[in-house]
C-alpha cells in the first residue's frame, strides 16, 4: 500500500492515461472487477412474508396466506407461481398473473398475492410454513434460489377471546371546548357501548373549576404525555383530539385478535362504603408480554350534578379510582393456560364529591407498560362469582433425548410414574398426522422408556404426546 500521497496521485493519473488509451474509464474497469456476487441477476424474486400472525386461533380458520414478494432482479415480473408448504405436507401451488398495472417492477418492486388455497390447521400446536415463488413469467427459473423462501413459525391455539376496547378520555369541566363537544362524544360512546368501555379522567385545567380531578387522573394523563384537553386514547395508542374519534376506529380496534381473557367480579359493601374487586387474567396462547400490568378502574357512569363550569349538566364515565394504584399490579410473563389473580378494594373517602356507591361499576384491563397497548378489558360482574379455574396440571417428569435428533436416528421418550398407570404415546407431524404410536398399556411405577424409531420421517417439527390415565402431556421434538 502506498503511504506517500504524492505517489498515490501519480499512480491514479497513470491509470487514467493507461485506460484512456484503451478507450476505457477507470470506473468501467472497476465495475468489471466487482465480484460476481454483487451483480444483479435477470430473474431473482424473494418471498418476504406469509402474512400470517405468529399466534392464531384455530377458530379463525381457514387462514389466508398473503405472500409478499420483492423483485431483486433486473427484469420485470408479470407472472409467478405462488407456493406454500406446512411442515412436510404437500406443496400448495397457484399460478398468478399480475394485472397490467401491478407487475413486479425490477430492482425493488413489491407485491402481495393472496393464495387461493387457505390453510386450516387440524389441531393446536406449532407449525412451520414456507412460502416461495417459482416459474417466473411462466418459463423462467429464479436465478438465486437461496433467497427464495420466507419461513414463518405459527403457533395455533384453541381459541381467541372477544376483545373489549378501552377508550380513555381526558377532559375538564372547566374547558369550553370539552363542553361543546360532550354531546357528540357521548353519542359515539352510546352507539359503541357493546364494543368498548369508556373511562373519563377529569382534569382541573386549563382553568380552575373541575372538582373531580384526582391524583390518579393526573398521573394517567402524564403517563400518555398529554398536554391538552379534550384528548382521547384507544387501547393505549397515540393520543388524538376527542372531537376526531369515529365509529370506524372502534370497529377496527375491537376486531384485533386477543389471546388474553379476564374474568372479574366486584361487590359493594354499603356499611363500610367499600368496593372490592376480584379478577383473574388468563393467557390463551404463548408469547404473553412480560411487561403486563392489571388495573381495575372504579367508574361512576353518570355524575349529577356535574358542578362543571362549561355547561355540562352531567359527567359520563367518571373514573373515581384506579386499583390497586395508578401503576397497576405487575403480572409478569404467562405461559399458555396460566392465570394471574388480583384482589383489591377501595374505601370511598369523604372527599369524593357526589360519589354514589350504589352506582359504581368496575372495568378491569391488562396493559403492556412498554408498548402501552391495552390488550384486553372486561366489565366486572356485580356480586358474581369468579369462574372456576381448571386445576393446574401436576408436574410430570417427561423427557425426550436427544432433542434435536438426527433423521434416521433413534430418540428416547421417558416418563417417571409415581404409581402404576395406563400409558399411551403418539408422535405427530405439524399437520397432525401420526407418524409413530405406542398403544395404551398398564405399566408399573418407576421410570418407563419408549424408543422412537424415526427412520422414515422427514426433518421438521414433531409433537410427542404421552397420555397417562387419560391426562395428556406434550413435548416438541425437532428432527434435523
Amino acid at each position: 500500500m502506498m503511504k506517500n500521497p504524492v505517489l498515490r496521485v501519480y499512480a491514479a493519473a497513470g491509470l487514467h492515461r493507461l485506460f484512456g488509451c484503451l478507450g476505457l474509464s477507470v470506473g468501467f474497469v472497476l465495475l468489471l472487477l466487482q465480484p460476481a456476487a454483487a451483480q444483479l441477476l435477470p430473474f431473482d424474486v424473494r418471498a418476504l412474508s406469509s402474512g400470517l400472525a405468529p399466534v392464531v386461533a384455530q377458530t379463525q380458520a381457514p387462514l389466508a396466506l398473503n405472500v409478499e414478494f420483492r423483485n431483486v432482479g433486473t427484469n420485470t415480473i408479470w407472472a409467478i407461481d405462488v407456493n406454500y408448504r406446512v411442515g412436510q405436507g404437500p406443496v400448495q401451488r397457484m399460478v398468478h398473473a399480475f394485472p397490467a398495472n401491478g407487475t413486479l417492477a425490477p430492482q425493488g418492486g413489491r407485491r402481495t398475492v393472496r393464495h387461493t388455497t387457505p390453510w386450516t390447521p387440524l389441531a393446536p400446536g406449532q407449525y412451520i410454513i414456507k412460502c416461495w415463488g417459482s416459474n417466473l413469467n411462466q418459463i423462467r427459473v429464479d436465478g438465486n434460489p437461496a433467497n427464495d423462501t420466507a419461513t414463518t413459525v405459527v403457533t395455533v391455539v384453541a381459541r381467541a377471546a372477544p376483545r373489549l376496547t378501552v377508550l380513555e378520555v381526558f377532559t375538564s369541566g372547566s374547558c369550553p371546548i370539552c363542553g361543546a363537544g360532550a354531546a357528540a362524544l357521548e353519542a359515539l360512546e352510546t352507539r359503541q357501548a357493546s364494543r368498548m368501555a369508556c373511562l373519563h379522567y377529569q382534569q382541573n385545567f386549563p382553568g380552575n373549576g373541575d372538582y373531580y380531578q384526582t391524583l390518579e387522573s393526573v398521573r394517567r394523563r402524564q403517563y400518555y404525555g398529554i398536554q391538552a384537553v379534550p384528548y382521547a386514547v384507544f387501547d393505549g395508542g397515540a393520543p388524538e383530539p376527542a372531537n376526531r374519534l369515529s365509529d370506524a376506529e372502534v370497529v377496527l380496534r375491537q376486531a384485533v385478535p386477543c389471546f388474553l381473557e379476564i374474568d372479574a367480579v366486584y361487590t359493594r359493601q354499603t356499611a363500610a362504603r367499600t368496593v372490592r374487586v376480584d379478577a383473574r387474567l388468563k393467557a390463551l396462547g404463548p408469547g404473553t408480554s412480560p411487561h403486563l400490568v392489571l388495573r381495575a378502574a372504579v367508574v361512576e357512569p353518570r355524575v349529577v350534578p356535574s358542578q362543571a363550569t362549561n355547561g355540562q349538566a352531567a359527567l359520563p364515565h367518571l373514573v373515581r379510582q384506579l386499583l390497586p394504584s395508578a401503576t397497576g399490579a405487575a403480572v409478569g410473563p404467562l405461559v399458555a393456560g396460566a392465570t394471574f389473580p388480583l384482589t383489591t378494594s377501595w374505601v370511598i373517602p369523604a372527599s369524593a364529591l357526589n360519589c354514589n356507591l350504589a352506582n359504581l361499576v368496575v372495568v378491569v384491563f391488562a396493559q403492556d407498560t412498554v408498548t402501552r397497548e391495552i390488550q384486553q378489558a372486561v366489565r366486572a360482574r356485580l356480586n358474581g362469582v369468579l369462574a372456576v379455574a381448571p386445576d393446574a396440571p401436576t408436574a410430570l417428569d417427561f423427557v425426550l433425548t436427544p432433542n434435536p435428533v438426527l433423521a434416521r436416528a433413534e430418540a428416547m421418550a421417558s416418563v417417571l410414574l409415581p404409581a402404576p398407570a395406563h400409558v399411551a404415546l403418539a408422535v405427530t407431524d405439524a399437520l397432525g398426522r401420526t407418524v409413530a404410536a405406542v398403544p395404551a398399556r398398564l405399566l408399573p411405577a418407576g421410570r418407563q422408556a419408549f424408543p422412537l424409531a424415526l427412520g422414515g420421517v422427514a426433518p421438521g417439527l414433531y409433537l410427542v404426546r404421552v397420555t397417562i390415565d387419560g391426562q395428556t402431556r406434550t413435548r416438541r421434538l425437532v428432527v434435523e
